[in-house]
């Protein structure tokens, strides 16, 4: 069997927890089109479809078979890319982690450095403490406020320099910049973990100056 590609694309839009993809929009095999033109299969698709029907032209009654094993084929692989494209299917899962520093420093990253927000609700609880006056109370406040700001500054970043535990508190020292102009702040972040969430959340943050008294720097 010989397939002829018809007609490429690339598909570069990013999914929350899907990262940019290669798709082939249309393949022919001769005269039969193995994918509606609308249809946007991956490429495992495309060549799992194709040997399926090589092997079933090899078999006796091979249309009405082809039928069949085409439709639960393309039944089966409308799953799996729906699965691949939906956020709810697609968000990476949340790993295991062995303590809460190791917890709260996987939730920084992701938030504030690959600005994948779809962790605070899988790690914050509903009822979220804020203790930081610029936010509300509440998970999905702390979700708008963040939400917000990554969309106002898509360069920003907050780099982890000291990281420590005592009990339930984990304590983030860390540098904040806007862009890579920016001198940025320093910031003590403080969070409460209790039964495997983000509870509570206290900060401070300083203004980094451009002169210092000292050569020591704030980190």
């Amino acid at each position: 069997m010989k397939l002829e590609r018809i007609g490429d694309r690339y598909d570069g839009s990013n999914h929350r927890g899907v990262g940019s993809r290669f798709e082939w929009h249309n393949y022919r095999h001769k005269d039969f089109t193995l994918f509606h033109p609308k249809c946007r299969p991956t490429d495992d698709s495309i060549m799992t479809l194709a040997v399926a029907k090589a092997i079933l032209m090899a078999r006796p009654g091979y249309e009405n078979l082809a039928k069949q094993a085409v439709a639960a084929m393309l039944l089966g692989m409308s799953l799996v890319t729906a699965m691949s494209v939906s956020p709810t299917f697609a968000a990476a899962k949340t790993p295991t982690f062995t303590d809460h520093k190791q917890m709260v420093e996987y939730f920084w990253n992701e938030v504030f450095n690959k600005h994948n927000t779809s962790v605070i609700d899988k790690m914050t609880a509903p009822d979220y403490i804020q203790h930081n006056p610029g936010f509300q109370d509440g998970r999905q406040a702390f979700e708008d406020g963040i939400e917000g700001f990554l969309q106002e500054f898509p360069q920003s970043k907050a780099e982890i320099k000291h990281i420590g535990a005592d009990g339930d508190l984990v304590f983030i020292h860390n540098h904040i910049t806007l862009n890579d102009a920016d001198r940025g702040q320093a910031a003590v972040d403080i969070f409460r973990v209790k039964d495997g969430k983000i509870v509570e959340h206290w900060d401070v943050i300083q203004d980094i100056p451009e002169k210092a008294e000292n050569n020591n720097t704030m980190f």
